[in-house]
């Protein structure tokens, strides 16, 4: 070891021995850690008139370190929780945001929804059937059927040489009205069809309507639920933030409770040791060496010495 650092230890001994009331430890504090201590403990440092060092009184710091753990640790707790719970509020907003942006975007019809919608509205209207080309199409067997047998008529009238007599025009109407009217059979029977058709889409394009208004009023009950929650996360935020106040209050309370327990067994035994409980302000205090000729302003014992 150095010399130097030999010095600096009996240096550090020699100041120790000056320490008051019960003092003798020598420390390394911070500004801050100065601050702290004075604010938690509610006294200012004295200067000793010995070292010119500033002292802390022995028995108010265990109660002051109590405090200061105490108040320390709930801090960090209230400060983790307060910051979880703002966390989690912020969290919620998002997700419920979300989940407003998914059911107004569910209300929207999409294009293929659209064109279904169209085209059963124009069935409603004109049916599913193209009319006009089914009766083309189903009319034309019934002309050359109706060709065939006028051919047949006509072959058998010329065969009995009766052209152009009563029997062969009433021949000849018969068979046209025949073939006139098997194709209004069949256009009936195409319209009716297709009015089965224009049923089917109407029954169809309600249910579709019904279905979507049931789907929008379960949207807007499902809104509203989370727009009320959306309300509801600043007090619940508020709420748990209390309860967070609420146990560091707590805990504020039973740390000081300890704090003043163990500052009042401290302050006891340095009365029993010096004969007064020496608060910062005393106008004398004893010497290093022991408490004769000591007059203190707070509670002294009888120990024979002058006590003013």
């Amino acid at each position: 070891m150095s010399v130097a650092k030999r010095n600096l230890k009996n240096i550090s001994k020699n100041i120790r021995r000056h320490g008051r009331y019960g003092d003798t430890e020598l420390v390394h504090m911070s500004p801050q850690e100065i601050k702290l201590l004075e604010k938690l403990s509610g006294k200012k440092a004295t200067i000793n008139p010995v070292t010119g060092l500033k002292e802390y009184w022995a028995w108010l710091v265990p109660a002051a370190i109590t405090v200061a753990s105490t108040y320390l640790g709930a801090k960090s707790a209230k400060d983790a929780a307060e910051e979880a719970t703002a966390k989690q509020e912020e969290l919620a907003r998002k997700q419920m945001e979300n989940e407003l942006k998914a059911l107004e975007a569910s209300k929207q019809v999409t294009p293929a929804e659209a064109r279904a919608m169209a085209s059963l509205e124009k069935g409603a209207e004109e049916g599913t059937m193209d009319v006009e080309a089914l009766n083309r199409q189903m009319s034309q067997p019934i002309y050359q059927q109706g060709q065939e047998q006028q051919a047949q008529a006509q072959g058998q009238i010329t065969t009995q040489g009766l052209e152009g007599s009563i029997i062969a025009q009433e021949v000849s109407q018969k068979i046209g009205g025949d073939v006139r009217a098997s194709i209004a059979d069949q256009a009936r029977s195409i319209a009716m069809a297709n009015e089965q058709t224009k049923e089917a889409s109407r029954r169809e394009m309600t249910q579709r309507l019904f279905a979507r208004g049931d789907m929008l009023r379960q949207i807007a009950i499902n809104k509203k639920r989370v727009e009320e929650g959306l309300d509801l996360l600043p007090l619940q935020t508020e709420i748990a933030n209390i309860q967070t106040q609420g146990a560091y209050a707590q805990q504020m309370i039973g740390g000081i409770g300890a704090g003043i327990s163990q500052g009042v067994g401290a302050g006891y035994a340095h009365y029993k040791d010096y004969g007064t409980l020496g608060f910062p302000g005393s106008s004398t205090a004893p010497p290093p060496g022991g408490t004769s000729g000591y007059s203190g302003v707070s509670l002294t014992k009888n120990r024979g010495y002058n006590n003013g």
